[in-house]
């Protein structure tokens, strides 16, 4: 079974957003305060409070079975833990192997936990604390949780005409807060309409029209994003298109009720590069406005991130000589801070434990390789790499789950 993976955001067409890497252990630190001393990988470092753990997913081929396709083909995939500034290499957590036939096991953040999807068949996920512990439970392929894993959204479409009903329900009670029913013709939209983000109060829940809802990123054919208001029951759009452009890339942060998106003009066949102009948005959800970020009529903008704090965005450019740059600006004037060579931005999260001069860690992958850049200094951690394609006796390729903080 091939595997693709692509920054260029028109592959993202409806599945889930997610950068295939291959995971290679680093043997030292370079932000360690220890001259790179890290600690051996027997032992096992486990994240206290106030500590942001970052998880990775790595698989192979264990067994390439006898047929020319890859379908008896055996896998596995094994996933890691790294506590940002306790470790310079990671820690393993739980693997799982399986027939290729059976499809990938896809892990994501569900709350404060690492789900696995599919790790044991169709039917059975495997869920991972943040200290390691793990539990076999029924697939979650239709619930989300919020970031604080609180609150559970989870929805089935028991009918034929596309009637979605999402069901919020409190996780530590198990009771069920409030259940609605979904036309998506109601809304004007001809896809079936999923929930893909949950507040951690449970006030807001973001939904849109597509048949993939485990990512807040990504690309597709659908303009119909919402967020219902649980209580009053309403419907809010989110996101419109304007002026022909295309929706390149769009993050919601949920908890700050806040979308910050890219816009480009789409190619005119697929598989081209998309063009410009291009324009970079923030919406303010609870206070109703939109603010024009950058904008250029000679390069394209690919995805965006907005800081934690709120005051800088980090933005993909596909620049005019075909390059790709990742471009750190502030919110009030969009002044470039500095540039990072990469291409794709996998995460950004608040920690001052990377080094003593970082508030915040921006996750980037360049070709191949994905890094850790202290948001602030630009102190950079190497932390995985391609290794071999598919078919070769060393290929392996990981993917970034991401990250979980233990609040203090």
């Amino acid at each position: 079974m091939k595997r693709y993976a692509s920054f260029f955001p028109w592959i993202l067409v409806g599945v889930l957003a997610t950068v295939a890497i291959s995971f290679s252990v680093w043997k030292t630190d370079p932000r360690s305060k220890n001259n790179g001393i890290v600690p051996p990988e027997s032992e096992v470092v486990l994240p206290g409070l106030g500590d942001t753990a970052v998880f990775f997913q790595i698989s192979r081929v264990m067994d390439f079975g006898k047929e020319p396709e890859a379908k008896d083909d055996t896998q596995e995939t094994i996933l890691y833990r790294l506590v940002v500034g306790k470790q310079g290499t990671p820690d393993f957590v739980t693997k799982v192997s399986f027939p290729s036939e059976q499809g990938s096991t896809i892990s994501s953040l569900f709350g404060k936990d690492v789900l696995l999807h599919r790790s044991h068949g169709e039917e059975t996920d495997t869920l991972v604390s943040v200290d390691g512990k793990t539990k076999e439970i029924p697939s979650q392929w239709k619930a989300i949780r919020s970031e604080n894993g609180k609150i559970e959204v989870q929805w089935d479409i028991p009918d034929e005409f596309q009637k979605v009903v999402m069901t919020v329900i409190d996780v530590a009670s198990e009771k069920e807060k409030e259940q609605v029913v979904i036309d998506p013709k109601e809304l004007g939209s001809d896809f079936p309409i999923f929930p893909f983000g949950v507040s951690n109060d449970g006030a807001q829940i973001y939904v849109r029209g597509t048949v993939e809802a485990s990512s807040n990123s990504f690309l597709n054919e659908s303009n119909y994003w919402w967020v219902y208001e649980t209580g009053k029951k309403v419907f809010r759009p989110l996101w419109n298109l304007e002026n022909g452009s295309w929706p390149m890339t769009r993050h919601v942060e949920i908890n700050r009720q806040t979308v910050i998106g890219v816009t480009a003009r789409a190619p005119e066949f697929f598989g081209e590069e998309f063009q410009p102009p291009s324009t970079a948005v923030l919406l303010d959800l609870q206070k109703g406005t939109r603010k024009v970020l950058l904008e250029s009529p000679e390069e394209v903008y690919e995805d965006i991130r907005l800081s934690p704090d709120g005051a800088f965005f980090a933005i993909l450019v596909l620049e005019k000589d075909g390059s790709r740059v990742v471009s750190i600006r502030r919110i009030g004037d969009g002044k470039e801070i500095r540039r990072e060579k990469a291409t794709g931005i996998l995460d950004w999260f608040l920690t001052d434990r990377f080094t003593d001069q970082d508030h915040s860690v921006l996750i980037l992958a360049e070709g191949g390789a994905v890094r850790a850049v202290g948001g602030e200094t630009g102190a950079t951690m190497p932390l995985a790499e391609n290794r071999g394609s598919y078919g070769d006796a060393d290929y392996q390729y990981a993917e970034y789950v991401g990250h979980i903080t233990l609040d203090e």
